[in-house]
């Protein structure tokens, strides 16, 4: 490898580090977290965001099984 191939492969590492998905407490504008159990795929904690990205409140998703959540956002869409 090329010595400026290094220090670009370098830059984009530092770039990467930069970024503030390494940081608790902070989910990216396009994401949203579920938190699940098993064995029974029960959504026990989400994250704040989940209103704007599916339109369901928080409340509403809590203790309900994560196929319930997925499957009520997969009828109320039209994927053709």
């Amino acid at each position: 490898m090329a010595a400026s191939e290094n220090l670009d492969r370098a830059s984009g590492l530092d770039r990467c580090a930069q970024e503030p998905v390494h940081i608790i407490g902070q989910i990216q504008p396009h994401g949203m977290l579920f938190a699940i159990s098993e064995p029974d795929l029960i959504v026990r904690q989400v994250s704040a965001n989940v209103s704007a990205l599916l339109g369901m409140a928080p409340e509403t998703i809590l203790d309900r099984s994560f196929e319930a959540v997925l499957g009520a956002q997969l009828k109320s869409h039209s994927f053709t």
